[in-house]
């Protein structure tokens, strides 16, 4: 899967809009996931508190999403530090409270086209985590 222009650009838009709140963000995100998967919640909120260098690589691949291969091998090490433990079926309630609070922060300027391209975005993630965290299961 890649990410056309218009996908990197939906994405750009809402993380500039997104930087200020920074914290607020975050804490709300886990809200969400505690309401869809508490147990799934616990695991990662202890794996991402555990090391904050992995929040600041995932922030960071953000900036990479002109350069797919960049940003793929961003993702992949991501992933082969948090998806370490998560199940495929985990993927799924992290994108729902990861979308929900990208539509609830950004209220109306959340359209369609943005619901779009953040959908295209985490499916695009998922893939490069499971194969990061597939390739440390091999190691």
């Amino acid at each position: 899967m890649t990410l056309d222009s218009n996908t990197r650009s939906e994405i750009r838009e809402s993380v500039r809009n997104l930087q200020p709140i920074g914290d607020r963000f975050r804490t709300r995100f886990f809200t969400r996931l505690v309401r869809l998967a508490p147990p799934l919640a616990a695991r990662l909120r202890q794996r991402l508190d555990g090391n904050m260098d992995l929040v600041r690589m995932a922030l960071l691949s953000l900036d990479h999403l002109e350069s797919e291969q960049l940003l793929d091998a961003v993702l992949r090490e991501l992933g082969g530090e948090v998806a370490d433990g998560l199940a495929p079926d985990d993927l799924a309630p992290i994108g729902s409270a990861l979308i929900g609070t990208v539509r609830e922060f950004l209220g109306g300027e959340f359209t369609q086209e943005k619901e779009e391209a953040w959908v295209n975005f985490y499916a695009h993630l998922a893939q490069q985590l499971e194969r990061g965290a597939a390739g440390r299961e091999g190691q």
